[in-house]
């Protein structure tokens, strides 16, 4: 297994630092090249013996000694003696991997195997003898890779994943270790595998307790509802279980031809064919009826719609209709206990889980709910509402962006092609400049704007923070990085000059040598 992982010595001088918390440790060098630890007074915490000696990182820092590499925490105490080949650092799970064999080439690229997982404790809770290991972090939708964030996003937790077809190795081995620290996952819980064709998985938890062995389990996907979505061999073919964590039982599914997803509410999906779903629970047993197409539960519940009629309802985790069978459509799950429904005659409005109309239905189109506020569209122009049907944004607009963020102080609106800002508590738009594009990008406080082939930065305030002059969305990331780290809401003049000259594929000096550069943007 490589690594594409640069092993650099840390070469620090000893340093007595004032006004550190108590437990900090500092690696440093004596006058013979040798690394040790001292605290915040410059007591010795570590003789100077070492080869190499790291900075902390979440509670632990990893030293080498004798070619060989180990862990010290923030108090001073080794967790780890030094005996490994190699090692990441470790990240706010609590966990690192290490490698028992291996070494580095002239470039600084790792080769190792013999890998396991150690926890902030110095216990191996996968001891170091395994081809590859790694955290539940990152999913497969289509022939791409997302990671699993924490929100409540029912659409998040490894979607259209269809378990019963040919996955290469690529598509179902989704932790290569591309870094020293390992994934965040949201799953306190860790695989191993010794198996790189077949992919036999064996998972632990944070603490070591063995979930199940990679003897017989393949293909494990995150744990949903405290139940795994896995494969296993039965003879030559692959059948597609789900291990029940409370009960430890493989539970075989019971339609050989299903489409299976992960459990939520106590239920899980099952595709029997194009226009034909159910819901199991975790008896495997289908509580359901056929439904023609069905949404994501949320909330307990979940839209449908009815084969036989052709409308749409609610049902709960049970499986019984909790909403009659009475509309024309309806959104494929619950956002903040409201979801958009059609009648009859295309009229949008919102209902709850229990069929109240707390939204009438009299509006041309709807969009989920977000932040308190829904985009809604009456006689061709769109404004916003809150659950009480409220006009907090007039229906006067082109177009609009739900907001990613409550209370969020600016929301986009859409005018003759062009994006503005809007302030629903001055009730007018507060940005100077429209944009051709707004940039979906999960901040609270700057917004990514784009007019051509150039970004810029919006405030919440409507100000342009970083005019549109950055050349690509990752310099307008760094830019949005840059203000929140410095506590910038907005870069000027020389300031903002000395901004862009230093961002690389930022053209911003603009001027020939014959021009007057205004006295304002010289940099004394």
């Amino acid at each position: 297994m490589k690594f594409k992982y640069s092993i650099r010595t840390i070469v620090l001088p000893m340093l007595v630092l004032a006004g550190t918390v108590n437990g900090q440790i500092y690696p440093g060098t004596n006058e013979n090249g040798k690394f040790g630890y001292t605290n915040e007074k410059g007591d010795t915490i570590m003789a100077f013996d070492l080869d190499e000696a790291y900075h902390l990182k979440n509670g632990a820092a990893k030293f080498k000694k004798d070619g060989k590499y180990g862990f010290i925490n923030a108090e001073g105490r080794v967790i780890a003696e030094p005996k490994y080949a190699e090692t990441g650092t470790f990240n706010s799970m609590g966990v690192c991997w290490v490698c028992m064999k291996g070494g580095t080439d002239k470039n600084g690229v790792f080769n190792g195997s013999s890998f396991g997982l150690v926890n902030k404790d110095g216990k191996e809770i996968v001891p170091p003898v395994y081809e590859e290991v790694g955290s539940f972090s990152v999913v497969i939708k289509g022939d791409k890779y997302y990671m699993y964030d924490e929100s409540d996003n029912a659409d998040v937790l490894y979607p259209n994943i269809d378990v019963t077809a040919e996955q290469s190795q690529e598509k179902t081995n989704w932790m290569h270790i591309a870094s020293s620290e390992l994934p965040l996952s949201p799953f306190p819980y860790f695989w191993y595998t010794n198996d790189k064709s077949d992919r036999k998985v064996g998972v632990v938890d944070a603490e070591g307790n063995k979930i199940f062995g990679e003897e017989t389990h393949y293909t494990v996907f995150p744990p949903s509802d405290r139940m795994i979505l896995l494969k296993v061999k039965e003879g030559r073919d692959m059948e597609v279980a789900y291990f029940n964590m409370d009960t430890r039982q493989l539970c075989k599914v019971p339609f050989e031809s299903g489409s299976y997803r992960p459990f939520k509410c106590g239920v899980a999906r099952v595709t029997l064919e194009k226009d034909k779903y159910c819901f199991i629970d975790k008896q495997m047993k289908p509580i359901t009826q056929e439904f023609k197409n069905v949404g994501e539960f949320k909330e307990g519940v979940c839209p449908v719609l009815e084969g036989t009629s052709g409308l749409c309802g609610v049902i709960d985790s049970t499986g019984q209709c909790v909403v009659p069978y009475i509309y024309k459509s309806i959104g494929n799950t619950f956002h903040e206990g409201l979801v958009y429904v059609s009648d009859t005659n295309g009229k949008y409005g919102y209902i709850d889980s229990k069929g109240n109309i707390p939204i009438p239905l009299e509006y041309e189109e709807a969009t989920n709910f977000g932040c308190g506020l829904a985009g809604v569209k009456k006689n061709g122009k769109w404004g916003y509402v809150n659950r009480m049907n409220e006009t907090v944004v007039p229906l006067i607009w082109e177009n609009l962006i739900v907001p990613d963020y409550q209370n969020q102080p600016l929301v986009w609106v859409k005018e003759q092609e062009k994006w503005y800002g809007y302030s629903p508590v001055r009730k007018q738009t507060v940005t100077k400049n429209g944009y051709e594009n707004i940039m979906v990008y999960k901040n609270p406080s700057f917004h990514i704007v784009k007019n051509g082939e150039q970004y810029g930065i919006v405030n919440n305030s409507g100000q342009e923070a970083i005019p549109v002059a950055l050349n690509s969305f990752e310099d307008a990331k760094t830019a949005v990085k840059y203000l929140e780290e410095n506590d910038r809401q907005q870069l000027a003049g020389i300031e903002l000059r000395r901004y862009l000259l230093q961002m690389p594929s930022t053209s911003a000096n603009g001027y020939k040598l014959k021009d007057k550069i205004p006295e304002e943007l010289w940099d004394y």
